[in-house]
């Protein structure tokens, strides 16, 4: 008999935006609708190759700033997805 170990690998991609750079050429409306469009290509790709894609919609843009060193106020995460092997 054949014994298998399933190992789920997870990986977690922050989607950032420098606020003061970005914010006097395009509105906030249109950085998110830019991430969903990434977002909408990665749920697309990700399926196709049977992986298990979760756009994660409660983000901490605190902990994202001091996890990554960054201001708070001039680049703050926008978006945050998981993908992960399917079980």
């Amino acid at each position: 008999m054949t014994e298998y170990s399933c190992q789920q690998r997870l990986l977690h991609f922050f989607t950032s935006c420098p606020i003061l750079r970005v914010s006097r050429l395009y509105p906030y409306s249109s950085i998110l609708k830019n991430v969903g469009a990434v977002f909408q290509t990665m749920y697309l790709v990700a399926t196709s190759l049977d992986l298990a894609p979760c756009a994660i919609g409660c983000g901490n843009a605190d902990l994202f700033a001091s996890a990554f060193g960054t201001d708070y106020y001039t680049e703050s995460s926008v978006g945050e997805f998981a993908l992960s092997s399917r079980v």
